[in-house]
């Protein structure tokens, strides 16, 4: 099956979207996947690079008519619309994989594996929850962000029927070109859309995690290592000082690192299995070499 993979960004997040598609290259070259990029607001230097590189680049409009906006909604919003709509804007492809654009691909595997389970159950999907991740365990403040998209999109309700499911993060998923989520995704970010005033940022997210837990429909649920939520559990690093690994044993490798919120762009201090400190940058241009590996 024909297969692509993309990602988006404005000019702002330019640098973080090569990142992603650059630890993309090894699988697309060897798999024949294609690479492309929807584009927010990049500038023309940028826009001929990717096209340099072989991505292609779609710069998509408006999917919804956002009359009931109390103003036009900025730019980047179209990120947050496009995502139930990736095979009208790359048409001819029979698989389809979303990766945001602060995701890099450690581990080639993850990528199998949402392509594979796509192709099997029509999409598929990390649910946002893992053992380690301390918001579950230390405090209620996951479920109140829960809470408030539910009630933001939706009723009281809703948010009453829905608050207590592990949000499903909709940062990495793949689905079959025609499988029946994107219409029903589609549908359900609609009537969110034509509900509330004004953006917010988890109306996608959140029109997506109602309509899976109440349509029913067929979702490959793949472990928390293919899309690890790096501000809800600091990954550690392996016996190697260079793979990012899950921090509670058995210490499996991480397939997907999601640099969600502040773990981005600064330099951390992060143990390795053994407790040895290193100070690294979790981006994926901050990897060091087999040969460059100091700790410090």
């Amino acid at each position: 099956m024909r297969a692509i993979i993309i990602t988006g960004g404005d000019a702002g997040y330019f640098t973080l979207m090569s990142e992603c598609l650059m630890s993309l290259a090894p699988f697309c070259a060897a798999n024949g996947v294609a690479r492309g990029a929807l584009d927010f607001g990049l500038v023309a230097d940028q826009r001929q690079e990717l096209a340099r590189a072989g991505i292609a680049v779609v710069s998509p409009g408006w999917d919804y008519p956002l009359a009931t906006f109390d103003t036009p909604p900025p730019d980047y919003f179209r990120a947050m619309t496009a995502r139930p709509h990736l095979p009208a804007h790359f048409p001819g492809y029979d698989l389809y994989m979303w990766l945001d654009a602060d995701c890099w691909v450690q581990d080639e595997a993850a990528v199998r594996l949402y392509l594979d389970a796509a192709a099997e159950l029509g999409f598929a999907v990390t649910p946002e929850t893992d053992r380690s991740y301390g918001p579950f365990f230390q405090n209620l403040s996951l479920i109140d962000l829960l809470h408030r998209c539910y009630t933001t999109c939706y009723d009281d309700k809703a948010a009453l029927a829905l608050t207590h499911y592990p949000v499903i993060n909709c940062g990495a998923f793949a689905a079959l070109g025609d499988a029946p989520h994107w219409a029903a995704w589609s549908a359900e970010l609609g009537e969110v859309l034509a509900r509330i005033r004004q953006p917010f940022f988890f109306a996608e997210q959140t029109a997506l995690n109602k309509m899976l837990r109440e349509n029913r429909l067929p979702v490959g649920y793949l472990p928390s290592r293919c899309n690890w939520m790096c501000h809800r559990a600091f990954p550690r690093l392996a016996a190697d000082g260079i793979t990012f690994c899950e921090p509670h044993p058995p210490y499996q490798p991480l397939g997907i690192l999601h640099l969600v919120a502040n773990t981005k762009a600064e330099e951390w201090i992060v143990f390795d299995v053994f407790g040895n400190e290193y100070r690294r940058s979790l981006r994926y241009s901050a990897r060091p070499s087999p040969a460059g590996v100091a700790r410090g």
